[in-house]
């Protein structure tokens, strides 16, 4: 199954395969997913300043305030459904992958360089997508070899 998600992503991410969003969604969310979803989901309505209702009406009430609810909480047993994920990221103005992203932060939600980054990325021929892995593998290096500052808005993660 592992295998079928990752030739399923790109797909998706790429918008190149009109159902590979929903073939990737019918497989069933993993855990990760699953709590990225939800903390990503509560981080950016406090960004935002909206309560759940908020939320809500925003996604023009296709998604109830309860069910909001159960998506923030991340240990919910009930998956959420492809089109209410679809409709709270719509909310947002962001693609849905972007909710579905574990380890994001406020910083990097308010981020759409990322959105721009991924775009070049899918565009991208196999000798560009190279060069973008091997630009991300240094700035991960440099970044994760970097001390910690508290002063230091690039390093401080909270």
């Amino acid at each position: 199954m592992v295998a079928i998600r990752k030739r399923l992503a790109p797909l998706c991410l790429s918008h190149k395969h009109p159902c590979a969003c929903q073939s990737l969604y019918s497989l069933g969310m993993d855990h990760e997913a699953r709590r990225a979803f939800a903390h990503n989901v509560a981080l950016l309505r406090r960004i935002h300043g909206w309560s759940q209702q908020d939320l809500s009406r925003k996604t023009g009430k296709r998604v109830g305030q309860t069910t909001i609810s159960y998506y923030e909480r991340p240990d919910y047993p009930k998956e959420p459904t492809l089109d209410k994920m679809e409709a709270i990221a719509d909310a947002f103005r962001l693609p849905l992958w972007r909710l579905l992203m574990p380890g994001q932060t406020e910083e990097t939600l308010r981020d759409l360089g990322l959105n721009a980054v991924l775009s070049s990325y899918v565009r991208a021929d196999p000798e560009g997508r190279h060069y973008l892995e091997r630009v991300a593998e240094r700035e991960a290096t440099y970044h994760s070899s970097r001390p910690r500052n508290s002063d230091d808005p690039a390093t401080n993660s909270g």
